[in-house]
């Protein structure tokens, strides 16, 4: 598909019209909003990713263990509650790795 370079002006938008030809501002823009797309759906599977944090999200642990994600809250629950009797500070909806990887799959020296 051809991409018009210049900058839109009336003349020109009107020859465009009917065309396959398109204006780079036109594809910039469908770049950038096809970007924030990806992205948005990046975040929503699992946000920055598993290895750049320290805390488990939901839906980290939903993909790790083939549950629910009702299932997931309620296990990030439970582990908060056990952290807050500890004693430590807890952020809803998220849980700190070694305590998951400690009480899943009995690993107390995991990262």
């Amino acid at each position: 598909m051809p991409i018009l370079y210049n900058p839109k002006t009336s003349r020109l938008a009107e020859l465009a019209e009917g065309t396959n030809f398109r204006f780079i501002e036109d594809v910039k823009r469908e770049e950038a909003e096809q970007r924030k797309k990806e992205e948005y759906k990046e975040q929503a599977e699992g946000g920055a990713g598993m290895e750049e944090t320290m805390y488990y999200t939901a839906a980290d642990v939903r993909k790790m263990l083939g549950v629910s994600r009702g299932k997931a809250y309620q296990l990030i629950k439970e582990l908060n509650e056990e952290l807050a009797q500890r004693g430590y500070i807890v952020l809803a909806g998220k849980v700190p790795k070694k305590l998951f990887a400690e009480k899943m799959y009995g690993m107390a020296g995991s990262n």
